[in-house]
């Protein structure tokens, strides 16, 4: 397999990703259920698996910020969890508004 070094990221190392991983230990903002794979995700970035890297960070990403959300706004905790019905309804609007349908 062929693998393209990456120019954006340049300045991380192994110094960085190693106090990442104590930073994903250590946070409120992320579930502790959720950091394997926090870990799986800066595991497949030091190895060169930079699509792996971001399909395990995306999800994590967004239970992060539904827990600073409900955190800064003192919304019960109830709200961490994505209500379906809203999030398709909201699709729904968006598809239609910007094709015209």
């Amino acid at each position: 397999m062929l693998q393209v070094p990456l120019f954006c990221f340049t300045d991380l190392n192994q110094e960085l990703l190693s106090l990442a991983e104590e930073l994903v230990t250590k946070s409120n903002i992320v579930l502790k259920t959720m950091i394997p794979f926090w870990i799986a995700a800066i595991t497949s970035f030091q190895q060169a698996r930079y699509a792996d890297c971001v399909i395990l960070l995306l999800p994590q990403l967004e239970g992060g910020l539904r827990v600073l959300f409900t955190a800064v706004n003192k919304c019960p905790s109830r709200l961490m969890t994505a209500e379906v019905n809203i999030f398709i309804y909201l699709q729904y609007v968006i598809i239609c508004k910007r094709n015209n349908f």
